[in-house]
């Protein structure tokens, strides 16, 4: 019980560290980016208070006691599609047609991936929010309840 009491300390130290470095990282990313597209400093500030949605976001990667991790991974897992098989010709016309649908194939393939990894991460911030909070008290009063 001790073990696992020392465990779950030392996980809320580290949601507590890395929390604040990568948010860090990610609002100098934004600050450096709005002064290199010269945007108005109003729409620096807008993208620094929805970059800090990050923390919350980070800290429950590392609490281990939530559910923000499997909510990204099975959004994220909607992008493994398997492409229908191709019916063709052995002529040079059906070849060149094969070649080029399993290209498309493969470029579609790779964007439902990236749109379904980019909306994994919108809807774990969102989730991360309102989970935090509930997290970190279960953290701290019941540590050695790891696993949600």
């Amino acid at each position: 019980r001790q073990a696992a009491i020392n465990n779950a300390k030392e996980n809320r130290r580290r949601s507590y560290v890395w929390g604040t470095v990568i948010t860090l990282a990610a609002m100098l990313a934004v600050f450096i980016a709005m002064s290199i597209t010269k945007k108005p400093f109003d729409t620096a500030i807008k993208n620094a208070l929805l970059t800090a949605l990050v923390y919350p976001f980070v800290a429950c990667l590392f609490l281990d006691n939530n559910i923000v991790l499997d909510v990204f991974s099975r959004i994220a897992t909607w992008s493994w599609v398997t492409f229908p098989g191709l019916i063709f010709t052995f002529d040079l016309h059906g070849i060149l047609w094969a070649i080029g649908m399993k290209i498309l194939f493969a470029v579609l393939g790779f964007l439902l991936s990236v749109a379904a990894t980019i909306l994994a991460f919108v809807a774990s911030l969102v989730v991360a929010l309102f989970v935090y909070p509930f997290a970190l008290r279960k953290s701290i009063l019941h540590p050695e309840d790891e696993n949600f």
